[in-house]
């Protein structure tokens, strides 16, 4: 556990958005293990555990189920995919 800052939730705030836009491959929903600021895919590997963070981090930060439900999404859509 970690001090709470504003700073970072407002940076966290303008992150999910990109994660959610530019990190999860349409054709599948599995998310890149890593891409370029644009979204490009830079590693066709995929793991769900950055965006699982992520989104579980947020949805704790925020009190959010919605963003708790995702985390459950991206394991989801990594293992149907496999």
């Amino acid at each position: 556990m970690v001090e709470q800052r504003e700073e970072w939730l407002q940076q966290t705030k303008r992150t999910i958005p990109f994660i959610e836009r530019r990190c999860f491959d349409p054709a599948d929903g599995r998310t890149w293990f890593h891409a370029t600021r644009e979204g490009a895919s830079i590693r066709e590997r995929r793991y769900a555990f950055s965006a699982a963070i992520a989104f579980a981090q947020y949805a704790h930060a925020i009190g959010s189920e919605q963003y708790a439900a995702r985390v459950q999404n991206c394991f989801s859509a990594s293992s149907s995919s496999t």
